[in-house]
């Protein structure tokens, strides 16, 4: 199956941009989480229009930098839910490619999480060749390497999807939303 230009153009630029979306966001998360109280200040800083000191004096005495720390890892829950889902959707997009990569990726849903964790191929899951349809095209290194790809992205995938749908304490959903799953 062909792959269309501007799909081919869609998934070069997800390599270089999409997917280094959400781990930016963590990193700076991650940064806020470490330095809270310098967070904390600027943001006081912000919020009270006053100078430095004054916002350091004023988020100390009000314990901003817990309340930063609280916001930064709910940000980060939210981040690790919004990967989960980008990744569920580049995933719908690669097996309903027929329709257009960049164009399904847009209108996927969170559907794709429920099937990863009953399925075992997910060369089958996503409709991708088999390694014995590329036989004659690879060199035995690469189909060592797409063998074991397909063997081990199943796990963690399925892994990723299994801990989408984790309750926590007193039935409390700690993955994605439900809207998503």
């Amino acid at each position: 199956m062909a792959v269309r230009e501007r799909d081919r153009a869609y998934l070069r630029d997800y390599v270089q941009f999409g997917l280094m979306n959400h781990v930016v966001a963590a990193e700076a998360l991650r940064s806020a989480y470490e330095h809270a109280q310098d967070a904390a200040t600027a943001t006081r800083q912000l919020l009270e229009r006053v100078d430095e000191a004054t916002a350091a004096d004023m988020a100390a005495q009000l314990n901003d930098a817990a309340r930063v720390q609280t916001i930064v890892v709910a940000r980060l829950m939210s981040e690790y839910a919004a990967a989960i889902e980008d990744l569920a959707g580049m995933m719908v997009a690669v097996r309903d490619r027929s329709a257009g990569v960049m164009s399904r990726y847009f209108t996927s849903t969170g559907a794709m999480l429920q099937e990863l964790e009953g399925s075992d191929d997910l060369r089958e899951l996503l409709g991708l060749p088999s390694v014995d349809d590329l036989r004659e095209a690879l060199d035995d290194e690469a189909l060592g390497a797409l063998e074991h790809a397909y063997r081990v992205f199943t796990k963690h995938l399925r892994s990723v999807a299994t801990a989408a749908r984790q309750e926590g304490p007193a039935g409390v959903p700690v993955g994605l939303p439900c809207c998503c799953l």
